[in-house]
């Protein structure tokens, strides 16, 4: 029976070439927060595979680990503060679990399972909003923190002063290195460039969806400043929160955006657009919504181009096809 997977069942180089693509930001992020980075990561990988060994198990199925349960399990990892407690990361897994398997089901489109997650998670539990200093380094085998000492540990995130005081107290090189506080996989645009890079090259997704959503971020915080200082203001924009980290491994998930070019940089120009309008509005990260709220437009976004001559496929659209074969 076909198992319903975030990348087609033929895909293990391509799922290989992202776990390779995030490592950069992963080893930087155990530098900048310890050794609980590596615990909760592995924590979140167990506990999205145990669920599906026991759907597997349910569905009376067999059961291989293959490497998109890992994949999924880093990229929930990468969406929580190094402070989350072990309950709170399981949770998650679940939540992403549930969204996968009504992606199967849903023929129209399919939401990005880690954000939607990320952004249920952040509304209920108050550790999803607590993050430590640089080189604070938790507890790698804590269960969890109570609220004092999340408090006595956390900092404001460049993200959350930005928005809020519309400047940001690291300087811009901070800011790209990763020198800052944030969720896991976030902190460093430089690492996440890297890793983007990497997928680029390696043809795992097309240009399209990055450039556009970091596009379109720049011009709309170039237009419409909120301080006097616009270099840093824009460059600010760009590294702060998760831009790049939606940019290149969140928006262009397979599955979850449109597949011809010009639906790719609609989709793309769409995410950065409603990004920084809900910064801007609503003075909190909008990466979660606006990817969510393109998920459900992707379909749509592709139907004045289907009917155009054929588009190079990228490496997971090639794996798609022989799939269904």
């Amino acid at each position: 029976m076909t198992r319903c997977m975030i990348f087609p069942e033929r895909s293990n180089g391509l799922r290989l070439d992202i776990l390779i693509s995030l490592t950069p930001a992963l080893v930087w992020a155990v530098y900048l927060f310890g050794a609980r980075v590596l615990t909760l990561t592995v924590l979140s990988v167990a506990a999205f595979s145990g669920l599906d060994f026991l759907r597997a198990k349910l569905c009376r199925e067999s059961f291989r680990l293959d490497l998109d349960s890992v994949v999924t399990g880093v990229l929930i990892a990468f969406n929580l503060s190094a402070t989350a407690s072990y309950l709170t990361v399981v949770l998650m897994a679940a939540i992403a679990f549930a969204v996968k398997l009504i992606n199967h089901k849903n023929p129209v489109f399919k939401l990005n399972t880690v954000l939607f997650a990320r952004g249920l998670m952040t509304a209920i539990f108050a550790d999803m909003k607590y993050f430590p200093a640089p080189f604070t380094h938790p507890s790698a085998f804590r269960l969890g923190f109570s609220a004092s000492e999340l408090s006595d540990m956390s900092v404001p995130t460049p993200l959350a002063e930005l928005t809020q005081n519309k400047f940001t107290s690291a300087g811009t090189f901070d800011l790209f290195v990763g020198n800052s506080s944030g969720f896991i996989g976030e902190v460093s645009a430089l690492m996440l460039t890297v890793g983007g890079i990497y997928l680029l090259l390696r043809g795992v997704y097309s240009p399209h969806i990055p450039l556009a959503y970091i596009a379109a971020v720049t011009v709309i915080a170039m237009l419409f400043p909120q301080n006097d200082n616009l270099l840093k203001f824009t460059l600010s924009s760009v590294f702060c929160g998760s831009t790049v980290f939606c940019a290149f491994f969140i928006a262009p998930m397979f599955g979850t955006c449109p597949v011809t070019p010009y639906g790719k940089i609609l989709f793309g120009l769409g995410c950065g657009i409603l990004t920084m309008v809900i910064r801007y509005c609503l003075f909190s990260e909008g990466c979660v919504i606006a990817v969510l709220i393109m998920n459900v437009l992707a379909p749509y976004l592709d139907l004045p181009f289907r009917e155009k001559k054929l588009y190079k496929k990228t490496g997971a659209e090639k794996q798609e096809a022989q799939a269904q074969q």
